[in-house]
């Protein structure tokens, strides 16, 4: 038996050794084959990160090019002024001494990178002067004690802002998307990587591609770090904070949301520089964390707009100290290199389970408190209430609803109101006093009710969902005015609110223009309202060339509740503006107020000055009507003038002012 099994093994040992060599050959080439995978993913991935550093530092170069055209765009206007001459001066030389350096002329579009020929639409001026010679000629005017007209600046600017911001807009773009789809394969490059490495480790070599593991593993790590961190403050992103309040809510112990808006940060940012307003969000984030407990979350949701989430605050009495102490520490200015900066914050605050009971309320309710706060004091706190919960819980009904419609005819229940406008010198009840109509919303949902425009188009701003809403209610608005018939829309014009996400719109011109035909309307039939915000955030930027382009093809463009915002008079430069609508809060006071009487009698001086029309809106008392009138306002509108009319309502009050019209007789107030 012994001797047997000693030939057994005799004759199996050469088989065995057979074998493990041919399995050891097979694994030696499974791993050269994985190991020259990787050294050639790593050869890649170093020329992609490579390519991915030059798109980068191209884009940095061809966005600096653009900075210095809105640069030049920016300070003309300071040329005729005195007071502001030479620091406009000094900004354009400076300017054109960058440009210069990159061998582009603002008036030659094809010196702009990735530009063509046929996108030059400034053509030398007849002695075959370029821009730059012409700019230095009025500079050299200025300082001669010669300012330019305000015509000149105007044709300075549509130059500079025209055809070379557009094709740098291009170059951006491009470069934008090449350095996207670089990163997007050096991702995909990654992945391969990883998969080789997982195969490497099913052939148990993991020694030989350890330092691979440790790059691909900390590769990961940051990425997750990216995503959960904003890269700016190094607080919670968005999403991240989303998810900590939505775990906390699922514990059911009691917290508090506070919601932090910067009150000065836009004044620091466009002011400073970019530079300036990254140190106030870190010094921000930095002090929030050294007030706040271990165990708080705190999250920036975007711009200047952050959320603290505070677990366990037992009672008011703590978290008004948490408060005090949070506010207090904001007040502090940042220090900025040799300066120190403005700073303040505005609170909102809401709880739970006291003021809400889910996440979406919870959010809705803080951001109306904090909405609450701006309303009546900036640097104060805004608090929720759980009388406001119904309220919001019907908001967030009806936001829901706005999703689930889907198409822009799909929202039951929702209906244009148009309120007339009309000359004040006239009587406004006459039919050539009719100036047109303004849109106002109207959304009577089947199952919610009325909902209230005021709390409504905020709430859809805030969500995302404005441009959706806005889309649906000018349809109905076009279609009203349209239903009026020819001789309605015969000089007269049609004005519909823009929030700003619908100006930011890249299809914007595209709908219009399908809606208008849609109607047989033509473009002068429309005008679009707009607030100083939307000037005040993104003066220079691709919605300015939008809004203009609407305004070339005859749209006319209104300045809406004008003096209640924070852009300076110069912004009155920035855009074409047809009207300027006088907010009914100073129409309100005009009869009793000195200050507000001043205001009105302001605007209407510096609105004539310019050219532009003046519109009081919310007149309703006679007295109102005829002290806006002696004071040179020549238009209005408000419940005087007529209330804003639908369907039936609305085609009556036209009949009536027909026939009044035909017969020479002013119609009874409606």
């Amino acid at each position: 038996m012994a001797h047997a099994e000693t030939v057994r093994r005799a004759q199996d040992g050469p088989a065995a050794a057979r074998l493990g060599r041919r399995l050891a050959i097979v694994w030696g080439s499974t791993l050269a084959v994985v190991a020259a995978a990787v050294v050639a993913g790593e050869l890649w991935l170093e020329h992609l990160d490579l390519e991915v550093a030059r798109t980068a530092g191209a884009l940095a170069e061809e966005r600096a090019r653009r900075q210095d055209l809105e640069r030049i765009a920016a300070s003309l206007p300071g040329l005729a002024r005195p007071e502001d001459a030479q620091a406009a001066i000094a900004e354009l030389e400076d300017a054109l001494a960058r440009l210069r350096e990159s061998g582009i002329d603002p008036g030659d579009a094809t010196d702009v990178p990735g530009a063509t020929a046929d996108t030059a639409a400034v053509e030398p001026t007849a002695d075959g002067r370029s821009f730059v010679a012409r700019l230095e000629r009025v500079i050299s005017a200025v300082r001669a004690g010669e300012p330019p007209t305000l015509e000149t600046l105007a044709e300075l600017r549509r130059e500079v802002a025209g055809p070379s911001t557009t094709a740098s807009e291009r170059a951006i773009a491009r470069l934008t998307e090449r350095g996207d789809a670089l990163a997007a394969r050096a991702h995909g490059a990654r992945r391969l990587l990883l998969g080789g490495l997982l195969l490497a480790i099913l052939a148990q070599a993991l020694l030989l591609f350890r330092p691979l593991t440790r790059r691909l593993l900390s590769q990961a790590s940051e990425l997750e770090r990216l995503l959960r961190l904003d890269p700016t403050t190094g607080l919670l992103s968005r999403a991240a904070f989303l998810a900590a309040l939505d775990r906390e809510l699922a514990t059911k112990r009691p917290l508090a949301l506070v919601f932090v808006d910067l009150d000065h940060f836009k004044e620091v940012n466009d002011g400073d520089g970019q530079a300036a307003g990254d140190a106030v969000l870190r010094t921000v984030a930095a002090r929030m964390r050294e007030v706040l407990r271990g165990g708080d979350s705190i999250g920036r949701l975007g711009g200047d707009e952050f959320a603290c989430l505070l677990p366990e605050v037992a009672g008011s009495r703590p978290l008004e100290t948490v408060l005090n102490r949070l506010r207090a520490a904001l007040q502090e200015p940042v220090p900025f290199g040799e300066r120190m900066l403005r700073s303040g914050a505005t609170l909102g605050v809401a709880r739970y389970p006291d003021d809400a009971r889910s996440t979406e309320q919870l959010l809705r309710a803080a951001q109306e408190a904090l909405l609450r706060a701006r309303r009546s004091q900036r640097g104060g706190v805004g608090r929720a209430s759980p009388d406001d919960a119904p309220r919001i819980e019907r908001l967030i009904a009806a936001l829901r609803a706005l999703d689930e419609a889907g198409a822009e005819n799909g929202l039951p229940g929702l209906d244009a109101a148009l309120q007339p406008i009309a000359r004040l010198a006239a009587d406004p009840f006459d039919l050539a006093a009719l100036l047109g109509f303004e849109a106002l919303a109207r959304w009577h949902h089947p199952t919610l009710g009325a909902i209230v425009p005021d709390e409504l188009f905020p709430a859809a701003a805030a969500s995302g969902r404005a441009a959706r809403l806005g889309r649906a209610l000018r349809r109905r608005a076009l279609a009203a005015f349209a239903g009026l018939g020819p001789e309605a829309v015969e000089g007269r014009y049609l004005a519909i609110n823009l929030a700003p996400t619908e100006v930011g719109n890249p299809d914007l011109e595209a709908e219009l223009e399908a809606d208008l035909t849609e109607w047989s309307l033509p473009w002068s039939a429309l005008c679009l309202e707009i607030t100083e915000q939307l000037l005040l955030d993104r003066i220079c930027d691709e919605r300015l060339a939008r809004l203009l382009r609407l305004h070339e093809r005859g749209v006319r463009l209104a300045l809406d509740d004008f003096g209640t915002g924070s852009s300076g008079l110069a912004q009155l430069l920035s855009l074409p503006i047809d009207i300027l609508k006088i907010d009914r809060r100073f129409v309100a006071g005009v009869t009793r107020d000195e200050r507000a009487r001043e205001i009105v009698r302001a605007t209407l001086g510096l609105a004539s000055g310019l050219g532009i029309e003046v519109i009081a809106e919310g007149i309703e008392e006679p007295a109102q009507a005829a002290l806006l009138a002696q004071l040179g306002c020549r238009a209005g509108q408000g419940w005087l003038i007529g209330r804003p009319l639908q369907g039936e309502a609305l085609q009556a009050f036209w009949r009536e002012r027909m026939r009044a019209a035909a017969q020479n007789v002013v119609p009874l107030r409606a």
